[in-house]
């Protein structure tokens, strides 16, 4: 990311919104709530980075790391409609892919 304060801003409230839900790979959080109308980066696309099964006791949980990738509301909708995994692909072509860069780019969909 090329803006720690935003990470830092935009992650606290993803880490709360888990706190509330299941948090799942290839959804997309829309973050206008913390961040306002203006930026361009209005959401961000959680995608499965690690996924181990973890021993509590006798039991066996699963569980995982998601990685955070910020991303336009054009971005955005185009993944509900066409999902993750068609948007991850483009931004890998257009060399965002996984980096979030929160001042200029233009939007990998339009």
């Amino acid at each position: 990311c090329d803006d720690q304060q935003w990470c830092l801003d935009v992650l606290g409230f993803i880490g709360r919104l888990g706190l509330e839900e299941v948090l799942e790979s290839d959804c997309v959080v829309d973050i206008g709530a913390c961040v306002g109308k203006e930026p361009l980066i209005q959401g961000v696309l959680l995608e499965e980075a690690l996924a181990i099964d973890l021993k509590v006791g006798k039991k066996v949980e699963p569980c995982g790391l998601l990685r955070c990738i910020g991303v336009t509301r054009a971005e955005m909708e185009f993944s509900r409609e066409k999902g993750a995994s068609d948007l991850i692909q483009r931004l890998r072509v257009a060399g965002v892919y996984p980096r979030t860069m929160t001042k200029v780019r233009p939007s990998v969909v339009l």
